[in-house]
C-alpha cells in the first residue's frame, strides 16, 4: 500500500509543471464564409484561458485600414495570444497551458481578408499589463526593430468603437495617430503632441470626433 501511495507521489512529482502548446485552428474570414458568428474559437480560447465573466471579450479588432497597417506584416493567416491558464486534474496535479487561436486580419475598404505573397505569423496580445508577455515583448521592442512585428491588443466593445471612430479621424486627417495602451485608447492630434485618453463615447464627441457605428 505504501509503494503503491510512493509510486503515485512520484509519478504526480513527474507530471507537475507540464506546459502544453495549444493551437486552436477554424474557419476565419468575412461573415459570408463564417457566418454572422463564427464557429466559437474565440470563445472557446475566452472561456478556457480566462473564465470570469468581467474578463470576456466579446469582440476583437480584426478590421483594420490598408492604409494605417499597409506592409507585409499584415496579410493572410495569423494568430492571437490568449495567454496561460493553469488547470487541475482531478489528480490534483496542476497542468500549464498556453493557448493560440488562428484568425485574418480584415481590410475595412473591401471587407475581404488581406491577401499578400508572404505567408508570416502575426501574433495578437488578449491580456497586457504588468508581467504579460505582450509587455515583456513591447519592453523588447527596439531589439525587433526590422523584424516582421505586429503587435496588437484586444479592447472591450465601448473602446474598441472609441478606436474605430479615431481611426476614422485619423483616414480624415484630423489627427495624427491613435493607438491603445493597457486597454485604453489614445490619440495625438500633432506628430510630437502628447497622448490624450478618451475613455467614454461623450469625451469623444466633446473632443468634436464623430462616433462611427460600425
Amino acid at each position: 500500500m505504501a509503494a503503491a501511495t510512493l509510486q503515485r507521489v512520484m509519478h504526480r512529482k513527474t507530471e507537475a509543471g507540464r506546459t502544453f502548446n495549444v493551437a486552436v485552428v477554424g474557419l476565419s474570414g468575412t461573415e459570408r464564409d463564417k457566418g454572422a458568428v463564427g464557429v466559437g474559437k474565440s470563445c472557446l480560447c475566452n472561456r478556457f484561458v480566462r473564465a470570469a465573466a468581467d474578463h470576456y471579450y466579446t469582440e476583437h479588432i480584426s478590421v483594420l485600414s490598408q492604409t494605417d497597417f499597409s506592409g507585409r506584416v499584415v496579410n493572410n493567416e495569423h494568430f492571437m495570444y490568449w495567454g496561460e491558464a493553469t488547470k487541475v486534474s482531478e489528480e490534483g496535479i496542476p497542468f500549464q497551458f498556453s493557448v493560440v487561436e488562428q484568425t485574418e486580419f480584415i481590410d475595412d475598404a473591401s471587407f475581404q481578408p488581406f491577401k499578400g505573397p508572404n505567408h508570416r505569423v502575426i501574433v495578437r496580445f488578449v491580456r497586457s499589463g504588468q508581467g504579460s508577455v505582450r509587455d515583456a515583448v513591447m519592453a523588447r521592442r527596439l531589439e525587433l526593430r526590422g523584424k516582421d512585428l505586429y503587435i496588437n491588443e484586444s479592447l472591450t466593445r465601448l473602446r474598441g468603437l472609441i478606436f474605430r471612430s479615431l481611426l476614422a479621424a485619423k483616414r480624415e486627417k484630423k489627427i495624427y495617430t491613435v493607438y491603445s495602451r493597457g486597454g485604453q485608447v489614445y490619440f495625438k492630434e500633432q506628430q510630437f503632441g502628447v497622448g490624450t485618453r478618451v475613455d467614454s463615447l461623450q469625451r469623444l464627441t466633446d473632443l468634436g470626433y464623430t462616433v462611427i457605428e460600425r
